[in-house]
């Protein structure tokens, strides 16, 4: 599988991961990672604390920024 972004420039490079947002395979250079904090009631008094994180094309990342700010 190739990157999607990398095609439409007229380029052929591997892809590395899949968009969490469009489902667009992607090479590391049109990856961008993103990192959120969770924090879940594991049981009552004991919160459960969590890192998490996806990865997302460029064009999403810039419209995600967008939206949060």
């Amino acid at each position: 599988m190739n990157c999607y972004d990398c095609a439409g420039n007229g380029h052929t490079t591997p892809a590395v991961a899949i968009c969490t947002s469009c489902g667009a395979a992607l090479c590391g250079d049109h990856t961008r990672l993103e990192t959120h904090d969770q924090n879940q009631a594991a049981t009552p008094g004991n919160p459960s604390h969590h890192r998490t994180r996806s990865l997302v094309c460029t064009n999403c990342d810039s419209v995600l920024r967008a939206v949060a700010a």
